[in-house]
């Protein structure tokens, strides 16, 4: 079943500084193209605090504190090469403590009745008791303030590899994309932070480790970007059938 809509963001969590993110300064180190930022738009600069833009396939936001990078458009690859692109322009004014790599996808399963069954395989209302069967009984209102059901649902996946850990949500909610009550969403969350299985020296200097860490996060983004999103896309899949 193909996806009605489906967009990446990748979010990424350490030390920006927000004034480098100008659309010349992506043009002149070769983060978009010059066409790109041509079709691109400002939406705030507030020097030292937040850098706002949009692109033809997504949008990027800085804060002081966090990356937002979201491409609405395939290939999804591009936010993985504008995220690395822009933290090597940055060199040491930046660096990564942390990253998620997010894929949400909405798609049509035909009727509400089509909605509510495949999420009660998920979470029977019966496992819940009296109550539980009240709210099965909600469901069958066709008044959307009275119809009840499951409202988010999420399975996680632990996973470590060499100094970089994290997990793997996946969550199931209702789709506020597709029309007529008729659509779900699947969002994967693939956070990523860095936790060295050796510490490090007592005198390495801050700057040091902040490069090492940078570094080794930009690395992991790289390896595991394509695989994130093929993952989702395939457990998708196998829960519409």
């Amino acid at each position: 079943m193909p996806a009605a809509f489906s967009a990446v963001t990748i979010v990424t969590l350490g030390k920006f500084d927000p004034d480098l993110f100008r659309l010349e300064s992506l043009v002149e180190s070769k983060v978009i193209s010059e066409t790109e930022a041509n079709r691109s738009k400002v939406i705030a600069l507030l020097p030292d605090q937040v850098a706002h833009l949009t692109f033809p396939w997504g949008d990027l936001l800085v804060l002081r504190d966090r990356l937002h990078a979201t491409a609405t458009e395939a290939p999804f690859i591009r936010i993985a090469d504008l995220v690395a692109q822009a933290m090597n322009m940055a060199d040491n004014r930046c660096s990564l403590r942390a990253f998620g790599i997010n894929f949400e996808a909405h798609f049509d399963v035909g009727s509400m009745a089509a909605r509510d069954a495949l999420a009660m395989r998920f979470a029977p209302p019966d496992a819940w008791g009296e109550w539980g069967r009240t709210v099965r009984e909600s469901m069958k209102s066709e008044k959307l303030e009275l119809h009840g059901g499951v409202t988010a649902l999420t399975m996680r996946e632990w996973f470590r590899a060499g100094d970089i850990r994290g997990w793997y949500d996946v969550t199931l909610t209702s789709s506020e994309k597709v029309p007529n009550n008729t659509g779900v969403q699947f969002r994967t969350n693939h956070h990523h932070v860095y936790v060295p299985e050796l510490p490090p020296a007592a005198d390495l200097p801050v700057e040091e480790g902040a490069k090492r860490q940078t570094a080794a996060l930009l690395t992991a983004l790289a390896g595991a970007f394509d695989d994130s999103i093929g993952k989702g896309e395939r457990i998708f899949a196998e829960v519409l059938v």
